[in-house]
């Protein structure tokens, strides 16, 4: 289970508050992060059943990986 940030594709209403999220905070690696698609990267990682829920400004991405 990974819980952070919710992604930029998630809701265009709130991109100029995840861009600007960059500033107030100084988290330089942030609008970067957003950016990413977990999801194909959890599918390229072998993970299975990606299952995804937005909480508020949270997402979490619940998968499986076969042993």
């Amino acid at each position: 289970m990974i819980c952070d940030s919710m992604q930029l594709s998630d809701s265009a209403e709130l991109e100029v508050m995840m861009s600007n999220f960059v500033l107030m905070f100084h988290e330089s690696f942030y609008i970067d992060y957003v950016k990413h698609n977990i999801e194909e990267k959890l599918d390229k990682a072998g993970f299975v059943n990606v299952k995804t829920t937005n909480h508020g400004y949270s997402k979490s991405w619940i998968a499986t990986k076969p042993v």
